[in-house]
């Protein structure tokens, strides 16, 4: 069993993925972010591709997930792609 702080197959804790991600959604490049994590920039290019190839599934499970909570699920509007 792993600890809550981590995620499978991932050595680093959940709050340094998390920023990175942040991070790139802001603009900032996985050099950058890496810099500011301490971490090689191959680790957080990793972590990027592994999200964009999983990002369809990662919404579908945060919105019903959301819609569990049952905050608004009328709030959530598809807004396509950039």
């Amino acid at each position: 069993m792993l600890p809550a702080w981590l995620l499978p197959r991932r050595r680093d804790h959940v709050e340094v993925i998390g920023r990175a991600l942040v991070g790139y959604a802001a603009g900032a490049g996985h050099r950058r972010l890496a810099a500011q994590a301490g971490l090689p920039p191959s680790t957080v290019r990793n972590w990027l591709r592994a999200f964009a190839a999983h990002v369809e599934r990662v919404a579908v499970i945060g919105a019903s997930r959301y819609y569990r909570l049952d905050l608004d699920p009328s709030a959530i509007v598809p807004t396509g792609t950039p």
